[in-house]
């Protein structure tokens, strides 16, 4: 296109002494095409880059309409760019730089003012260059750049450069990201950084800005910041200090990587690693447990058995028998205290009884106080009388003692924890509102509220949660609630826990409500057995005070007793027994032989024998000997007299309506 020009005149020369002037001799040997048009576009000169580069010869130049010549090589584009530009030069007579691309060449034109003579433009000088080196080299940058973006967004790094003079910071897009702009920040300084560090994390940063002035060559730290949208996360920084030739440390090249998820895993693992000591330590403490309750089980259970027996043969008026009865108490009390042991460590026994609520608590209230201490008042409010539930009253004490602990824990100076009991009805239109209990029906409730600090509404989901604790290091394991949780649910229950921060907390358990009381079979009256015609009994005990009270009580009762204190020995008295011997009582745990193997030996001269199992140890053992779960009689020790002839009726007479224990885990 050949821009459109005013008619030419006659010119005088110009002052300038420019305007017939030949292109210097520099210029014609130039590698880059240079010309000189005038505004009509004709070519006054050229080089012979010039010609070279549009494929004419020198001839073919000269004087010929620069327009007209590359559209005579097929570039008409460009003689269109060059005729505006060219026009735009004259308007405003400031030169102008235009780019264009010829297939795989990027070419650059410079297009500006050689003279002019009274104002009118008289010549147009015209540089190509080819700047395909630099475009191709921009490219490269670019796309290393890209690479370089990439590789940071996708390993969620930050890079950034700290000028130590002035302090002011360079950075990557994806620094912008790890602090939550997804735009990029105009300017980051250090103030805007420090601005989004954690306080407490600041120290970091700054003595690592002191130390690289001082000799720091290379550091790698770890800080938290808090993103745009307040979110917190972890950073982890690897910094290289430079320096110039003095030793100065001029800048800091920094890469910054998101390891928020690392800290998480790594607080993961430490508390699974802390879970993992904590079962330990419980497994060891149950293992302890075990032992001790084995031979405490059997103290107690001699104490008991010989005062039962002293107490039988006095009576009731008699000066010692209360004396005695206060003997027994003070052992089944201790035997309840083993029990607890055991259920801490989750070895005992569950042993189901009817009891009634209120009378229950009352008798266990000594125990209660034992985990209160001298700030905090405990109160009753027993309003369940007569209300009847079916548990293992140890489970029970196990219940009011964690929730107990847990309300004198968040009682900071003085407090009150009151216990209190009442009755309720659920009706199905209650669980559909979302009651507690899921199930209509009668329930026991039990609530042990206090006056401490609470929780917040968001703890909640968790607080039943293993090894969840809202306390500090080496004050809680957080087990107890998730023990109550365990328990309320084995005895078909629910539990709900309302609190507040700074309002303290109330537990609600709600307990299904036995229908009627105390079975016959529950009764403290003492159990006696029909007079056997000749019956034979084959009591095998290692402890030899539980073998005499276990002998005396089943020969007052008219049964024939053979008595030993190991399996070997009573294989033999079985062997060397003419008649049938009808139930054979036995501790599981014997010298050389286990109660289950004797049972299974004795089976096979007499197979018609029933077997009564005897045990002090907690389940666990038990369990590894192959008993839990069997349709078997079982009593653990201590036990009563009236006990221990409840489960012996219901094992030698089976259809008849005595209680037969059976064991389950807890």
């Amino acid at each position: 296109m050949t821009p459109i020009m005013p008619e030419k005149k006659k010119q005088p020369p110009s002052d300038t002494g420019l305007q017939n002037k030949p292109l210097d001799d520099y210029v014609i040997v130039a590698p880059d095409p240079i010309f000189i048009i005038d505004p009509a576009g004709t070519i006054l000169e050229f080089n012979s880059s010039f010609a070279a580069t549009f494929g004419k010869k020198n001839f073919e130049c000269q004087g010929a309409n620069v327009y007209e010549l590359l559209a005579s090589v097929e570039l008409h584009e460009l003689a269109a760019h060059l005729g505006s530009m060219a026009e735009e030069v004259i308007r405003s007579g400031n030169g102008i730089a235009f780019e264009h691309v010829r297939g795989s060449r990027h070419m650059m034109h410079k297009v500006s003012l050689v003279d002019s003579c009274n104002g009118a433009v008289t010549r147009l000088f015209v540089h190509i260059q080819d700047i395909t080196d630099i475009r191709n080299t921009e490219k490269d940058n670019q796309k290393t750049r890209l690479l370089w973006e990439y590789t940071f967004e996708k390993c969620n790094l930050g890079g950034w450069i700290v000028d130590l003079e002035n302090y002011s910071v360079f950075h990557t897009l994806e620094y912008d990201r790890l602090f939550g702009y997804e735009e990029p920040v105009a300017k980051w300084g250090i103030k805007f950084l420090f601005d989004h560090i954690i306080p407490e994390d600041r120290a970091i940063i700054e003595s690592v800005l002191g130390e690289s002035k001082m000799g720091l060559n290379e550091w790698n730290i770890e800080y938290r910041i808090r993103k745009k949208d307040g979110e917190i996360r972890w950073l982890w920084d690897l910094g290289e200090v430079k320096r110039d030739d003095d030793g100065k440390a001029i800048r800091l090249l920094i890469v910054t990587r998101d390891i928020t998820a690392r800290k998480q895993a790594d607080s993961e693992r430490e508390q699974l690693q802390s879970q993992l000591q904590q079962a330990q330590k419980m497994e060891l403490l149950g293992q302890l447990a075990g032992g001790i309750a084995h031979d405490f089980n059997n103290v107690l259970a001699s104490i008991i058995g010989q005062a039962e027996l002293l107490l039988r043969q006095h009576d009731v008026s008699h000066s010692s028998f209360g004396r005695i009865e206060s003997i027994i108490k003070s052992a089944e009390r201790s035997a309840g205290i083993v029990r607890q042991l055991l259920g801490f460590s989750r070895k005992q026994l569950v042993q189901s009884k009817i009891i009634e609520l209120d009378e229950a608590l009352n008798d266990f209230r000594p125990m209660f106080m034992t985990v209160i201490t001298e700030n905090v008042q405990l109160q009753w409010n027993h309003d369940a009388k007569g209300a009847f539930v079916k548990i293992d009253p140890s489970q029970l004490v196990q219940i009011i003692t964690n929730l107990c602990i847990n309300s004198r824990d968040a009682i900071t100076d003085a407090g009150t924890i009151t216990i209190s009991t009442d009755t309720i009805h659920i009706i199905k239109s209650d669980c559909e509102k979302g009651h507690p209990c899921r199930a209509s029906g009668d329930y026991v409730r039990i609530s042990v509220s206090d006056t401490g600090s609470g929780m917040k509404k968001e703890l909640l989901p968790h607080i039943f949660e293993p090894f969840f604790t809202t306390k500090g290091v080496g004050k809680g394991t957080g087990l107890g609630l998730s023990m109550v949780y365990g328990i309320v649910k084995q005895n078909d229950g629910y539990i709900d826990c309302q609190t507040e921060p700074g309002e303290g907390t109330v537990f609600h358990i709600f307990l299904p409500r036995h229908d009627g009381a105390i079975d016959e079979t529950e009764s403290q009256n003492v159990v006696r057995t029909k007079r056997p015609d000749k019956m034979t009994i084959l009591v095998v005990e290692d402890d030899s005070c539980i073998l005499e009270i276990i002998s005396t009580i089943l020969e007052e009762e008219g049964y024939t007793v053979l008595a030993t204190n190991n399996a070997e020995e009573a294989i033999n008295i079985a062997d060397k027994h003419k008649g049938q011997i009808e139930l054979l009582i036995s501790d599981i745990l014997l010298p050389n032989m286990n109660g289950i193997q004797l049972s299974q030996l004795l089976m096979t001269s007499n197979p018609k024998v029933k077997v009564l199992f005897m045990s002090g140890y907690s389940s666990e053992v038990i369990g590894k000997h192959g008993v839990n779960g069997e349709e078997i009689g079982f009593i653990s020790k201590p036990f009563t007299i009236n006990e221990f002839l409840k489960v012996f009726v219901a094992t030698l007479y089976p259809a008849r309506p005595c209680h037969q224990e059976k064991m389950s885990n807890a």
